[in-house]
């Protein structure tokens, strides 16, 4: 059975989707891509209890974070996300560049719990 290194950061698992697709095209070989598969498995369903960054841009980003497990109902999320992780967008005369706000956020559950995705824009020039 091949090993692979564990996956660290987004570029490499950027890397092993392409390894993946070029693994499947090329050589037929099960054994490969099955190592590939697990490795990015491995990565993607490590448990996070910490805020993840799914996308930066230097003017927006988005990131998913974990609700407490207190929280059973949508409207409870709801509430939680309202009073502590938005980020009310400030008035235009006191725009400062790289002052963030949110713009709109989305909840789901997953294994159990309620988490967040929060969309954000940072203010430039």
């Amino acid at each position: 059975m091949i090993q692979l290194d564990p996956i660290l950061n987004k570029e490499e698992l950027r890397w092993r989707w392409y390894l993946l697709h070029m693994a499947k095209a090329l050589v037929p070989a099960a054994s490969v891509t099955a190592a590939i598969k697990r490795s990015i498995r491995a990565y993607i369903n490590e448990p996070a209890d910490e805020f993840r960054e799914i996308y930066d841009d230097g003017c927006k980003y988005i990131t998913l974070n974990p609700l407490p497990e207190a929280i059973q109902t949508e409207a409870e999320a709801v509430q939680h996300v309202g009073d502590h992780m938005w980020i009310p967008r400030p008035p235009f005369w006191k725009w400062m560049p790289g002052d963030i706000y949110s713009t709109r956020y989305k909840l789901c559950r997953r294994r159990g719990r309620w988490w967040a995705y929060l969309y954000y824009l940072v203010i430039q020039d």
